[in-house]
């Protein structure tokens, strides 16, 4: 007969069968560190699958605790998914179904955050929309900048001054490195400091940031961003532009 291993990197694989019975005087076999994908075969256990017992041992991590990098050679996985804690003093707990790609890939399972957490991109928040992928974005730029789409693939803040420099397509809602940036469209984006309650936000003259007062110059644009749900989150509504005559 013969086994298949199919998940993770390797496994300590024994055949057995009950002890009153006896194939060529033997009644274990035992196959070490077995590589993902192999097929082990014994051709004397024949009966074994119907008379015996296989049991396969996961060896990919090591006694005690499990390596939490998300490319750790050792990984921790249940089934074909794999756990890991990501980088920092925040580290969460991202799940994946297979191999992570990066630090950041997969699914937020549990996230460690202190009071003055700002809710981001990697939150296991059901109701926010975030635009596809990491965007390009220059050192200047922060958590919770408005922004419009200045380039291939890049974002730059917001100036309602006149339509170069709009419209606006998101917010940023992480910054994973100095050079690029998270953007979310819709949803509840907390944060923010000193916001009117109930109050409709646009895009300003002053680049990046939110207003309560629309332009109202000629040339000038106005596009609602969305509301202020309490003096710190904003309800992220985008509505079609309009340029001032």
């Amino acid at each position: 007969m013969s086994v298949q291993v199919t998940n993770n990197l390797s496994y300590r694989v024994y055949f057995s069968y009950p002890l009153d019975t006896h194939l060529d005087g033997r009644e274990e076999k035992d196959f070490e560190y077995v590589s993902y994908d192999s097929v082990i075969s014994e051709p004397n256990m024949v009966n074994l699958i119907n008379s015996g017992v296989i049991t396969v041992l996961n060896l990919d991590a090591p006694s005690g605790a499990y390596d939490s990098e998300w490319n750790a050679v050792r990984k921790f996985r249940l089934g074909d998914y794999h756990l890991w804690v990501t980088s920092g003093s925040a580290g969460e707990l991202r799940m994946k179904y297979g191999d992570a790609a990066s630090d950041l890939d997969g699914y937020l399972v549990v996230g460690l955050h202190g009071a003055t957490h700002v809710l981001n991109a990697v939150d296991a928040i059901p109701d926010i929309e975030i635009l596809e992928g990491l965007w390009t974005s220059g050192s200047s730029l922060t958590m919770l900048d408005v922004v419009y789409d200045s380039a291939s693939n890049t974002v730059a803040k917001a100036d309602a001054s006149g339509i170069a420099t709009m419209p606006v397509i998101g917010i940023i809602i992480a910054k994973p490195t100095s050079v690029t940036a998270l953007v979310a469209t819709s949803g509840e984006i907390t944060g923010f400091v000193g916001l009117t309650p109930d109050t409709v936000y646009f895009a300003s003259l002053t680049p990046g940031v939110l207003t309560a007062t629309p332009p109202t110059v000629p040339t000038q644009v106005v596009q609602k961003v969305g509301y202020a749900k309490n003096t710190t989150t904003l309800i992220v509504e985008i509505e079609p532009y309009t340029i001032l005559s």
